[in-house]
């Protein structure tokens, strides 16, 4: 395995915590992790690793603002409506430009896997990779959150082995999603400006979102472009987190569709990407 390196890099007024990994296919594009709510670079543990060994990338993972051993949130608690647009549409592509990353493919997970679905509007990308990822909130998503809510301590106590401040990070996810505000979001009118290589996953029995969201993800990228890939995989045993509960089937996913995206790629060079850049 490759050993990792960690840096700090100042993007957007602070710094994030940054883990990479050689790959030793020099020419791959670099696969960049994009986490979960309650997520970092550790909570990921060695998937990262895993994959980028199997596919022979080079890897970048991050921890996003109060996250990790990243700077504290910039915006506060609750997080205000756009906070996954701010990331896909500011921070992910400095910390992009800052690092000379171009044109990388996105595994992301989650709150992670909403921003990366955004990002792919305005960062060109080889392809992406989006686990669980939502576009609104769902009475199944508060729920789960409320019940865990329920629990706050033993929460608290196991995220603080990968945050410096996991009150905040729990009470961010807590009071972000269940707050009335937020039952207003809906990220569905950004799917139609996705134009890379899209793989979808959904575990079919995930605690805290329905299929409704990747299916309307994959119906609105086939309506505004029929000419770009989308596929989509169901895990009927697996839950929120596909990367731990089904690691094997998820590499495997990713290795395949990365490969294709790339070769796709090579045969025919895209445009730009959809902001142009």
């Amino acid at each position: 395995m490759t050993t990792a390196t960690t840096q700090f890099v100042d993007v957007a007024g602070g710094q994030l915590e940054v883990q990479r990994f050689a790959g030793c296919d020099a020419a791959a594009p670099t696969i960049v992790f994009l986490h979960e709510a309650l997520g970092s670079v550790s909570h990921w543990r060695d998937f990262p690793e895993q994959l980028c060994a199997r596919i022979g990338a080079a890897g970048l993972v991050y921890s996003r603002f109060g996250h990790g051993q990243s700077s504290p949130l910039q915006s506060g608690i609750p997080r205000p409506l756009d906070f996954c647009m701010q990331e896909a549409r500011h921070v992910l592509p400095a910390l992009l430009q800052a690092l000379q990353i171009e044109r990388p493919y996105l595994v992301s997970h989650s709150d992670g896997g909403s921003i990366a679905l955004l990002a792919a509007g305005v960062v060109p990308l080889l392809g992406l990779t989006a686990m669980a990822p939502h576009l609104h909130m769902e009475d199944i998503t508060v729920n789960g959150i409320i019940q865990a809510s329920r629990h706050r301590e033993f929460f608290v106590d196991a995220l603080a082995k990968h945050h410096q401040h996991p009150a905040s990070v729990f009470d961010a996810w807590r009071l972000t999603s269940t707050a009335p505000a937020f039952r207003y979001w809906n990220l569905e009118p950004e799917m139609s400006r996705i134009t890379c290589p899209t793989l979808l996953i959904q575990g079919l029995k995930d605690e805290y979102g329905s299929t409704v969201h990747v299916q309307r993800t994959q119906d609105a990228i086939r309506r505004a472009h029929p000419e770009v890939p989308v596929t989509r995989l169901d895990l009927p045993e697996t839950r929120h987190v596909p990367w731990r509960e089904d690691r094997e089937t998820v590499i495997e996913a990713i290795r395949a569709h990365f490969a294709s995206a790339r070769s796709d790629l090579l045969k025919t060079p895209r445009p730009p990407g959809p902001a142009g850049l």
